[in-house]
């Protein structure tokens, strides 16, 4: 499983808020097939009108990145907001490991949707590199599997923590 990782500033370019701008697989080629710069708001506008879960609700997807774009912008949050099976993602900005599901509902959608899908509650899940949680919270969460999330730094590993209390899966959880 592919887990996307954000990174700071690039070739004297200021990291904007938004996360899927700044992914480190974005940096393989300075541009996409159709020539728009990969680190770029077309870029991340392409990627949430082409995404397999807002094929018929382009509009609704691009309503729910302008009003997390106002949100986070606003108050620093963290905000809670709706996920999976009544799960929720505790997210602020910069936070890239939740945002693309704001955006799309699951940010890595067949890694996340094969996760949904093949796990069952009597499962062990492993996520190393768990960034703030978002495959635990649907592991655990969302299946009501077992899980071992483990991330390394304490930044993030306080955000993961935070989602899996959000979501009361501490007795499935056990954080490293």
């Amino acid at each position: 499983m592919t887990i996307s990782r954000e990174c700071g500033t690039i070739g004297g370019l200021r990291p904007s808020d938004d996360p899927l701008l700044f992914r480190l697989s974005d940096l393989t080629s300075a541009n996409d097939a159709e020539g728009i710069p990969n680190m770029s708001l077309a870029h991340t506008l392409k990627f949430i009108i082409n995404h397999p879960l807002n094929r018929d609700r382009k509009l609704a997807a691009l309503e729910r990145f302008a009003a997390w774009q106002i949100r986070s912008r606003l108050s620093a949050g963290p905000h809670e907001v709706p996920f999976v099976n009544s799960t929720r993602l505790r997210a602020s900005r910069g936070l890239y490991g939740a945002t693309g599901n704001i955006y799309c509902g699951l940010h890595e959608f067949e890694d996340m949707g094969f996760v949904l899908h093949l796990l069952r509650k009597d499962d062990l899940f492993v996520d190393i590199g768990s960034n703030v949680g978002s495959y635990t919270v649907l592991a655990s969460g969302a299946v009501g599997a077992h899980s071992i999330a483990v991330e390394p730094l304490k930044a993030t590993f306080d955000h993961l923590m935070n989602n899996i209390r959000c979501n009361k899966i501490e007795n499935l959880v056990t954080a490293l």
